[in-house]
């Protein structure tokens, strides 16, 4: 049983550090959508002012980017669902499993909800990367043009 909650603690670990990096991968996506909206003239502009972005929350900055025109709908209803995952993993994932945790075929259904957190976690880092490089690439673009 100690080794299957060893699993569990790690792959603890493995989606909060996720959960994280979705965090910095919209401030990113934040970033180069003010660029787009010319409320920045670049990336450099924003980064000097922290103030606007530093203490944003994930909540927060999922609200901003909604308004973006730039990101696609389908991709702003997905972030909703990443957004309530995560404040699950973070608040309420133990205190819901923890009478799981006393079994080892319970230790198996919090792994089980934790595998899907991650998995899901991994998806949204991914298209959050992507989204903010095809912003990037097409403001490069356009800039290019000019």
């Amino acid at each position: 049983m100690n080794e299957k909650l060893d699993r569990l603690f790690s792959q603890f670990g493995v989606a909060a550090h996720h959960a994280q990096f979705i965090g910095y991968d919209l401030v990113s996506l934040y970033l180069v959508d003010a660029i787009h909206k010319g409320q920045a003239k670049s990336r450099e502009d924003l980064l000097n002012s922290e103030a606007i972005w530093e203490d944003k929350s994930l909540g927060q900055l999922i609200k901003y980017i909604k308004m973006s025109p730039y990101v696609k709908e389908d991709i702003k209803e997905f972030f909703n669902t990443v957004r309530d995952k995560r404040n699950y993993l973070m608040h309420k994932f133990f205190v819901l499993h923890l009478e799981n945790m006393l079994s080892e075929s319970g230790i198996e259904v919090a792994q089980a909800d934790l595998d899907s957190i991650v998995i899901l976690l991994k998806k949204c880092q991914s298209l959050v990367h992507d989204t903010a490089a095809n912003l990037a690439s097409d403001l490069s673009t356009k800039n290019s043009k000019q």
